[in-house]
């Protein structure tokens, strides 16, 4: 034949489920991760050896080989933005018009901008919760310390001032007790004592 037909998309699916795959572009979700397609080459001549090949770029850096199997599974593709290219050569080798969808796989939500944002605000909401809990604690410790050291030091005083008197009667005591021994003492030691 004197051209090549157009590469037609027969079907597709995700996750099982039949899709249209728009030339404009399709968006899947982070659980609808699992692609599955089949093309053909409209051909009525030698049909059994036309090939094919495809290339998810963006993620692959090379077409897959020349294979007879117009069927492709993709499973566990990632979050992303990719173009999948499909291509096709009848038994002359001459190529056929390649078809290209964009596609683009969602992140999971807790994977997304603002889950990342969300997380970062926690983080610094919980870091700065923390800063304010362990201020907080350290300030009633010393609270507490600066209780305990008024309180030992009003005690050391009161004992303080127990001893001082303690020792103000005493000094008094040896003062009596001295003055009276001096006074004992001129007393036996009078000239009227009689032996």
């Amino acid at each position: 034949p004197p051209y090549i037909p157009g590469l037609i998309l027969d079907q597709a699916s995700v996750q099982g489920r039949p899709i249209h795959l728009d030339p404009k572009g399709i968006v899947l979700g982070h659980r609808d991760n699992q692609l599955t397609f089949e093309g053909s080459l409209p051909s009525f001549y030698r049909e059994e050896e036309i090939l094919y090949r495809s290339q998810l770029q963006g993620l692959e850096a090379n077409p897959s080989a020349w294979s007879t199997t117009a069927r492709r599974e993709m499973a566990a593709i990632p979050a992303g933005t990719y173009t999948l290219r499909l291509e096709a050569q009848d038994h002359l080798g001459r190529l056929a018009q390649p078809l290209a969808f964009p596609i683009q796989v969602r992140p999971a939500p807790w994977r997304s901008l603002w889950a990342r944002l969300a997380y970062a605000v926690l983080i610094v909401g919980g870091l700065a919760l923390s800063y304010r809990l362990r201020t907080a604690l350290l300030r009633n410790r010393n609270l507490e310390l600066e209780a305990r050291i008024r309180h030992a030091t009003l005690e050391l005083q009161d004992k303080n001032r127990a001893l001082t008197e303690a020792h103000a009667q005493l000094t008094e005591t040896l003062d009596h007790q001295t003055a009276t021994s001096e006074i004992l003492g001129v007393i036996s030691g009078s000239p009227t004592d009689v032996q």
